[in-house]
């Protein structure tokens, strides 16, 4: 019978004789190599441009999303519409009071009490039997 150790150096000497029969030389590895990049050379040239078209796609689906007028920046912009149309609202109020103020101040037909009060306010003018109440400017 067979010890283990016969069996094992058997197997070992079998494998080193197949080892030195398969000998490669310089010339089949260089083969071997250039094989190789021809191969890889030709799947990079089929990958390149998909690759180029999906970078592209990117870089203008993020730009849709986070650019100046993508998705994002909507939500600013209508916050903002809507404070620029609470001015507008403001400001056409207060073009209304003053075209009221201005019709009421025609040279032609001036309203007596506005006019009155007008010269009271801006030039501290009364009436000789109107007396003078001051109050505290608080």
């Amino acid at each position: 019978m067979l010890s283990p150790e016969t069996v094992f150096e058997t197997v070992i000497a079998g494998w080193r004789a197949e080892a030195s029969r398969c000998v490669i030389t310089g010339e089949a590895v260089s083969h071997i190599a250039m094989e190789s990049r021809a191969v890889l050379s030709r799947y990079l040239r089929a990958a390149a441009l998909p690759a180029v078209c999906i970078l592209l796609i990117g870089y203008f689906v993020s730009h849709a999303i986070s650019g100046p007028t993508g998705v994002i920046a909507w939500k600013d912009y209508k916050a903002e519409r809507a404070q620029l149309q609470q001015q507008a609202v403001a400001s056409a109020e207060a073009k209304a009071a003053l075209g009221r103020k201005v019709k009421l101040l025609d040279p032609r037909k001036v309203d007596p009490d506005l006019a009155d009060e007008l010269v009271r306010k801006n030039l501290n003018v009364v009436k000789a039997d109107e007396i003078v109440v001051p109050l505290d400017s608080k």
